[in-house]
């Protein structure tokens, strides 16, 4: 197995350094919003970058997209795990973008890290419980990064490299040769299908079952289309090598079929790159096979475009829900860390910032996911744990302004109020980010006359009154005594019907 040759000097990493730590979209109405938002889940917003474009924009007409009801739940959820996890873990590197303008030296140890491998300290169920204690609804595990190595237990099989005994050292990483192997999971000193594992634990608790997936493989030479793939050859076609081209095809096939027919419902599946314009019609085989077996699964859009369900903002979050409609459902993705994968002396961010973008973007109407990954032993750091229960906590208090919610007609005001809604409009929720002090004025919600305002997470009602400054909370001293939370609190008030001019 050949690996190509780069420019060594844009190594991301230290080369010394490794070989020193290897051992060997919304709706005005609420009323309108469930039928408005199924309908344009066909229409997918455009590729933010050519690497998850796709090649049209049209589906072919006897294509179901998930059902109403699997939309409806999915946006239901709101809280969901991320999970990057692979071979990389033993190098303290992030998935796959490392290798890219990488020496052939380095590849040779990126693409070995398999066979020294070996979490012995995972176990599924201790991430499900740490899933349950955050107050996740669901995860979504890489099954396959663009690295091409597999999570699970493939039949297909790929030419790759492992390292040999050898009495002679040249430096390095010593002596390789060329194998043909599922280059998976099941190839490591822990031969265990780790999603199974992790599906099986998570849907034991009665959280969803999600699968990230890439449609680019940059260590199988029959991908050498692809300008990341350490094969690269511009030259390369489905004219110019059928034969190889055919078994590229036939291997992304029967891993989306393992991966749709093998672990039970899946919640979603979260594509990520694309397939060149040569193989779209493949593509579109390879969903219609996977919706077949999924008919209630949610796609992410990334490579299929108009065959997806949802779009996931990366990095980012819409300023304004209502000015910036997205074209479909959405779930704003963002990594704990400085990286997806496990890295060494991380940065994280802080406990309140992942708290502060739930409300934020459950607020304006999207699902958050955030991306956490644990260490080469299979457990997560204490920095991943103590950030997760933060937001549990305060999900045990004010859950139900998160869950089962749809954004109200405003979606904030000022800096430090967010509101969310019921689905049938009854209730409003009002989100103050920071203690209000001993009262709080809202312009944009009018409460039921007669009706009660209560604090979540506090006994007695509330007395409030209406001007034409807005709906005015008072809060007693003893309630400020005994502050529900340290971060966020929440008000329920029966509301009336918004009106732009109360």
């Amino acid at each position: 197995m050949k690996l190509r040759l780069e420019n060594s000097h844009a190594v991301k990493i230290s080369l010394i350094f490794l070989l020193a730590i290897l051992p060997l979209p919304l709706a005005s109405s609420f009323a309108q919003e469930t039928e408005a938002e199924t309908k344009t889940s066909a229409a997918a917003p455009k590729p933010r970058s050519d690497f998850s474009k796709w090649w049209s924009d049209r589906v072919g007409p006897n294509y179901k997209h998930a059902t109403s009801a699997a939309v409806e739940h999915w946006k239901d959820q709101k809280f969901g795990m991320r999970i990057h996890w692979g071979p990389y873990a033993v190098l303290g590197l992030d998935a796959s973008w490392p290798l890219q303008s990488s020496s052939p030296e380095f590849q040779k140890i990126y693409f070995t890290s398999y066979q020294v491998f070996h979490p012995t300290d995972f176990d599924a169920n201790k991430w499900a419980e740490l899933a349950e204690r955050a107050g996740m609804k669901y995860f979504v595990l890489t099954t396959r990064h663009h690295d091409g190595f597999s999570m699970f237990d493939t039949k297909t099989t790929v030419q790759s490299i492992r390292r040999i005994p050898s009495k002679k050292s040249d430096g390095g990483i010593g002596a390789t040769e060329s194998c043909d192997i599922h280059y998976s999971v099941m190839d490591t000193p822990y031969p265990h299908d780790i999603v199974a594992a992790v599906a099986a634990a998570f849907r034991k608790r009665g959280l969803g079952v999600g699968f990230y997936y890439s449609w680019p493989d940059w260590h199988d030479p029959n991908f050498r289309w692809d300008a990341h793939n350490m094969f690269y050859d511009p030259h390369y076609s489905r004219t110019s090598d059928p034969e190889q081209w055919q078994q590229f095809i036939d291997r992304i096939r029967e891993q989306i079929r393992e991966l749709s027919s093998n672990y039970g419902d899946l919640f979603e599946i979260s594509f990520d790159g694309n397939l060149p314009q040569g193989a779209w019609s493949e593509t579109v085989k390879a969903i219609e096979l996977a919706r077949q077996q999924q008919p209630g699964v949610m796609f992410r859009e990334r490579g299929i475009g108009p065959y997806g369900d949802f779009t996931t903002p990366e990095h980012w979050i819409p300023q304004d829900p209502f000015a910036e409609l997205l074209g479909m459902p959405w779930e704003a993705i963002e990594q704990l860390g400085t990286q997806w994968a496990y890295t060494p002396n991380d940065s994280y961010k802080p406990k309140e910032w992942v708290l502060r973008t739930l409300i934020d973007v459950v607020a304006k109407g999207g699902n958050f996911m955030v991306g956490i990954s644990p260490m080469a032993n299979g457990e997560f750091p204490r920095e991943t744990i103590e950030r997760l229960e933060y937001t549990g906590d305060w999900l045990r208090v004010n859950g139900e302004a998160i869950y089962r919610t749809r954004p109200w007609n405003v979606f904030k005001e000022a800096d430090d109020v967010r509101f969310t809604r019921t689905k049938d409009g009854k209730y409003v929720y009002v989100i103050v980010l920071k203690w209000p002090g001993r009262s709080l004025t809202v312009h944009s919600v009018r409460a039921v006359e007669g009706s009660p305002i209560v604090m979540l997470g506090v006994t007695p009602k509330l007395k409030w009154h209406e001007d034409k400054d807005g709906l005015t909370i008072e809060i007693p001293g003893e309630v400020e005594k005994h502050r529900p939370g340290l971060q966020a609190y929440t008000f329920k008030v029966q509301a009336k019907p918004f009106q732009t001019n109360y």
